[in-house]
């Protein structure tokens, strides 16, 4: 915590002896509480007000990895587990990758979520690349298609840059996808 004098302090996790894995892997501003944020850790999702000192603690041993929010206002969590999303009003929904199935997430190990500016959100997985396109429909785009390469599946960040080029950030490095002509760099 900075308190203004020009040093930072070391804020104890109120929650840190009854949660002893207690790593902070992401951080996001809270919506729904002023003073409060979401904190991404391996034993799971901490709702920490700082102002009263309190925690609220969600899904129990399950690494959160990354938080986004959507235009909705919907808390978007990537997790070991798959994706969950929180709505407005409190309530998750869970998606997951099923086997067989083209049209669920990649890989249930969520590292990156990114909105576009069309209102798609795309997911860096495991095993690659999937979108959940404006209408919520999923669409799972194999990182081979991309690259023409099964290097470089773990893709743990993302971002697009002012040409709208979404460039991709993991093991294999750093890919540039241009999504308009399906053309790669990396």
């Amino acid at each position: 915590r900075y308190e203004g004098d020009g040093k930072f302090d070391v804020m104890e996790l109120p929650y840190a002896s009854r949660y002893p894995n207690n790593m902070v892997l992401a951080i996001a501003g809270n919506s729904r509480k002023l003073g409060a944020v979401w904190l991404g850790t391996e034993g799971g999702l901490v709702e920490f007000d700082i102002a009263g000192n309190s925690f609220g603690h969600y899904l129990d041993n399950n690494p959160v990895k990354s938080f986004h929010y959507d235009a909705d206002g919907a808390l978007w969590i990537g997790t070991d587990n798959g994706l969950y999303v929180m709505a407005a009003d409190g309530v998750f929904s869970k998606y997951g990758h099923e086997v067989g199935n083209p049209h669920s997430i990649a890989n249930d190990v969520v590292w990156g979520i990114f909105s576009d500016r069309t209102g798609n959100v795309w997911l860096g997985t495991d095993g690659g690349v999937s979108a959940m396109l404006a209408n919520r429909a999923y669409r799972f785009r194999d990182i081979r298609d991309i690259t023409g390469s099964t290097d470089g599946n773990d893709i743990m960040s993302m971002c697009r840059d002012g040409r709208g080029t979404l460039w991709l950030g993991g093991f294999g490095g750093l890919i540039g996808y241009d999504t308009t002509n399906g053309e790669s760099v990396w």
